[in-house]
């Protein structure tokens, strides 16, 4: 069972925004800590991210709320879309 099983499809687009923004700045963190102790532990959270991310992207489109090829951006704002509501900002 995947996290965005239980989830309608804009919470679903939700959280998929909130794991690629998740992935994307631990993986910046990772990158300037290029060096450092913490680099290791900052890719490996980038790494897990990333894998929970994919796990759940491919979840969102196993059970037809996403399409496919479809970016949590344009999934987000479709779900809304269909609400006829306006994703809030973030």
């Amino acid at each position: 069972m995947n996290v965005t099983d239980q989830l309608e499809p804009q919470e679903a687009a939700e959280l998929l925004t909130v794991l690629e923004h998740g992935y994307q700045r631990s993986r910046e963190a990772a990158r300037k800590a290029w060096h450092t102790p913490e680099h290791h532990s900052r890719l490996q959270l980038a790494h897990e991210l990333n894998e929970l991310s994919l796990d759940e992207h491919w979840a969102t489109f196993e059970r037809g709320a996403r399409q496919p090829g479809e970016p949590a951006g344009q999934f987000r704002a479709r779900a809304y879309r269909e609400l006829d509501r306006e994703p809030e900002a973030g």
